[in-house]
């Protein structure tokens, strides 16, 4: 096991550990002593007026020399302002490593907030991480990297909400998830549509995927997330245009409409039942729309 230690010059303040290849039994010991540091460092400076929190994950990293490695990161931190408006992904600037974001692994993800303050409310999935080396190879921006995990954790809400409210829905939802998490990837061939139109990256999609061994079915999600008024498509095809779409709270009413028909097809519940219960979910998932774009703002 290795470490390292760097003091961050920002106003606030924050130390940020790192960890290389921690086993999961010295990763639990390193987050419980990191909180009974937290705890002491809590009540020494809190009567001045700071917050203190901690954010702890693992985290996969690509060094330049293509060597990759899972790492636990710690960072402990004094907080002026409140936590969803600080940029919880952290850079290390150091010429060992390619690159280092927030693409944080399932395995771990721990946040503790102390002091006069409240928790953070949100924090989005890791995208899984065939697709986060994807993003690597093609050297995906980092704007499109936060698009897409933002997409990626709404189609996983929209799926799981779906198989407790419809228990005779067949989807693959894996697929779904897939699908969410890379529908944008064409965008690394034609960066201006990263901030303004077009659909060319809707076109050059699929061949990049399967250019990268993702497999076909998988690889046309990134062409018909923007095809659902051309063209009849799978349920699964309709949830990640939907997610494309509810991730920043817009409701569309003909994309709706079209997998409230789909589901009572399927399911042989009637459409009014079935908009009653995905108007809810999605009023929810919506309802998180700020908080998603406060999110990207904060890495962008």
């Amino acid at each position: 096991m290795s470490w390292s230690i760097g003091l961050r010059s920002e106003p606030t303040g924050c130390i940020v550990y790192l960890f290389e290849n921690l086993s999961p039994r010295r990763e639990c010991t390193f987050l419980v002593w990191s909180w009974a540091f937290l705890i002491v460092l809590t009540n020494t400076i809190t009567e001045s007026g700071f917050d203190i929190g901690m954010l702890s994950f693992t985290q996969m990293i690509r060094f330049s020399s293509g060597r990759w490695l899972r790492s636990t990161v710690c960072v402990i931190s004094c907080f002026i302002r409140s936590f969803n408006e600080r940029n919880v992904s952290i850079t290390i600037n150091a010429p060992s490593f390619h690159r280092f974001t927030s693409s944080v692994d399932q395995t771990t993800c721990v946040s503790l907030r102390l002091g006069k303050g409240h928790c953070m409310t949100f924090a989005p999935r890791p995208l899984p991480v065939e697709i986060q080396r994807l993003c690597l190879e093609l050297d995906a921006e980092n704007k499109l990297l936060f698009h897409l995990i933002l997409v990626h954790d709404v189609a996983v809400d929209l799926c799981e909400g779906l198989r407790q409210k419809f228990h005779d829905l067949e989807f693959d939802e894996a697929a779904v998830c897939f699908g969410a998490g890379s529908h944008d990837i064409g965008k690394v061939k034609h960066p201006n549509e990263l901030t303004g139109p077009g659909r060319q990256h809707e076109e050059d999609g699929p061949a990049l995927l399967e250019e990268h061994g993702v497999e076909p079915r998988l690889a046309q999600f990134s062409r018909t997330h923007g095809r659902w008024t051309k063209e009849a498509l799978p349920i699964e095809d309709l949830l990640v245009a939907l997610s494309d779409a509810i991730w920043k709270g817009q409701r569309i009413d003909e994309l709706e409409k079209q997998v409230i028909d789909t589901i009572s097809r399927q399911t042989c519940v009637e459409e009014w039942e079935v908009f009653s219960e995905l108007d809810g979910l999605l009023e929810k998932i919506a309802s998180q729309g700020d908080e998603r774009l406060a999110w990207q703002r904060s890495n962008g």
